[in-house]
């Protein structure tokens, strides 16, 4: 997924990152940069579920 995401937003122009998109899930609009920052923050969000389980489980 990441090489797909940066090939799609590699080349994107300044005008192009502030343009609005709506959510599917959430059914806001948001910048691109916004997207990128969620789409980060959810990356990391589910290694420390991942992370935490292991701990826990003793893994």
């Amino acid at each position: 997924v990441n090489q797909r995401m940066l090939a799609t937003i590699k080349d994107l122009t300044a005008e192009q990152w502030e343009r609005k998109v709506t959510h599917p899930e959430h059914g806001r609009e948001m910048s691109m940069w916004f997207l990128l920052g969620l789409y980060s923050w959810h990356g990391r969000h589910h290694t420390a579920h991942i992370t935490t389980l292991r701990e826990n489980k003793g893994w």
